[in-house]
This record gives C-alpha cells, structure tokens and sequence, in this order.
C-alpha cells in the first residue's frame, strides 16, 4: 500500500483493489488499469454485465489483467522510435513546459518524454490508475538516473484534480479509448493552455470495409471504433485543429508488444489460475486476429491543438 499525493492532495491507494476513500471503485474507471491493451479491453467490455454486481468476482479478472501485463515494457502497441518522430512533429514548446502522460503505464512513452523535454524543476506528470505500474516506471527512471525528472500520479485520469489551462502538452498512447476519442478530448481539453498541444493515439480503422470477423470482434471491444478521417472531423467538432496524423508501424505491434508478452504469457501459463487463463486466451485471439488482419486497422496518432473559440466559431 502506498500513498500518492495528485495536486498536493494526498489520497491513499490500497494496491490489491486501488480503491480511495472518496473514489470508490466505479465502473467507469475499471478499464484505465492498462496503457492501451486491446486484450484487457474486449475483456472489460464482455465482462461488464456478467461482473458488474460481483465485485469479488470483477477483482479476481482485474487482477489477472493486472498480472498478465506487469513488469511488461509496455502495455500496448508502440515504440520510442515512433514516440520520437512524433515529438519531431511537435511546433515549439516553452521552456519546461508541463507535460502529461495520461495512461503511462510502465513508462516507457514517459520515458522517452523525460529524456526530450524535462526538467528537474518541471518533471513529466505521469498517470495511470494501477500503482504497480507507477511504481515500475519509478524504478525504471531512476535506473536511468530519470528520477527527477518523472513525477507519478494514482489516479483517473478522467476525473483528474489538476488546473484548468494549465498544461502546454498531453501526451496518451493507447488509453484514451476507455473514455472514447471523444469524450477522452473534451475531458482532457479544458486542462490544455490556448493552444495547448495533445498527442494521443487510438485503434482506428485503416480499411473501410474491414472483414466480417474482424468487425464483428471489434463492435464488442471497441464499438465507437472510427478510421482516420472520422477522428479528425470529431477532434475538429471538439476544439482542436488536427496538425497530423500518423500510422504506428506492424513492428510497434509485433517487437515492441505481442513478442514481450507472448513471453509473459508463456512463463504464466504453466501455473495460471482460470481467470489468467481467460486473459491470456483472450490475448492469443487478439494477436492472432491481428496477424490475419493487421492491415485493416491500427494504431493511429493524433497531433492536435487546443483551438481558441475564436478559430472554433
């Protein structure tokens, strides 16, 4: 158990079932446990109804998420190559400018953030929901003699105490849709500064008429599941001007996620109980899903910033 303080406001974390004592453990903030998992997504959503009055029972999954995509280096699709060209892409920033990493997981993309753009006096504001997570990413950045530089929060990020216009940079891979792209941008907008930047990635559609098994999987894991162009239109409807967008290459999905945890999953299933077990065949079904469909969807960043009313009118 650990405390965590967001805003100069202490609260505390139980790890085991990351309850608060004023946020309870509410189903709208179930799904923040990971940093884009697809796999834990299509759980979460198929498991929703079935859970929703057995907490006893929702934990037991939750923790099987938890434990299957620990001590990973990420928990979904990515890369610091790609994280890189995507900060390449950036219009210029103030001098350490606050930055937030929302849905960090273990810390990878935070990582690459604190090494390009913090500083000890403005370190990255990391958050994720699962202090596990956090407390990986601590140790990974003082490894790298980062420490100073990554600040972590427990907490959800859609109810964040943080202050309005405050923030020159978002930055979220993989984890907005447990609010939807939508939501997720109206949510985050009001903490952006007047063009303020937001980078976030989402699973998008590639192919406008993808195969029928593929959508038939995604209507149950990502219904509101969009491709490139309808994003845009929806982050312009917002508030935002869309500067870029860009396709996370197969390799993001293959060397940087699926081979780690193809890994885990190998070591965990020899002793696995029957809810990682779960976990870990509903991952073996997404990878292999992906491996027959990968060019009909994918992951697609979004390079936005905050419009002033003035532009949105």
């Amino acid at each position: 158990m650990r405390t965590r303080a967001w805003n100069s406001r202490p609260f505390h974390v139980d790890a085991a079932t990351q309850q608060t004592p004023d946020r309870p453990y509410r189903q709208a903030n179930l799904p923040a446990i990971h940093n884009g998992s697809i796999a834990s997504n299509m759980l979460r959503r198929q498991t929703t109804v079935r859970l929703s009055h057995d907490f006893d029972s929702m934990s037991a999954t939750l923790d099987a998420l938890f434990r299957l995509h620990q001590h990973l280096p990420r928990q979904g699709p990515g890369g610091d190559e790609f994280t890189q060209a995507m900060l390449k892409r950036l219009p210029d920033l103030p001098t350490n400018p606050t930055v937030l990493d929302l849905g960090c997981g273990s810390g990878s993309t935070t990582l690459v953030l604190a090494r390009e753009l913090a500083a000890p006096a403005n370190p990255i504001a990391a958050v994720d929901i699962y202090a596990p997570y956090l407390q990986d990413l601590s140790d990974r950045a003082a490894g790298e003699g980062l420490g100073d530089r990554v600040r972590t929060y427990c907490a959800d990020f859609a109810a964040l105490d943080w202050p309005t216009a405050s923030v020159d940079l978002i930055w979220s891979e993989g984890a907005i849709f447990i609010l939807g792209f939508a939501e997720g941008l109206r949510c985050w907008r009001s903490l952006l500064k007047p063009g303020g930047l937001m980078v976030v990635s989402d699973c998008t559609w590639l192919d406008d008429e993808p195969p029928d098994e593929l959508r038939q999987f995604w209507q149950v894991a990502y219904p509101t599941m969009a491709t490139v162009a309808e994003n845009a239109a929806t982050a312009t409807e917002v508030g935002f001007e869309v500067l870029s967008t860009a396709v996370l290459p197969p390799h993001g999905w293959w060397d940087e996620f699926y081979v780690p945890l193809r890994a885990r999953m190998t070591e965990l299933k020899p002793h696995a109980d029957p809810d990682l077990l779960e976990a870990i065949a509903e991952s073996e079904h997404e990878i292999d899903l992906f491996r027959r469909y990968g060019d009909s969807y994918g992951y697609a960043f979004y390079l936005l910033r905050r419009a002033t009313e003035k532009t949105i009118g």
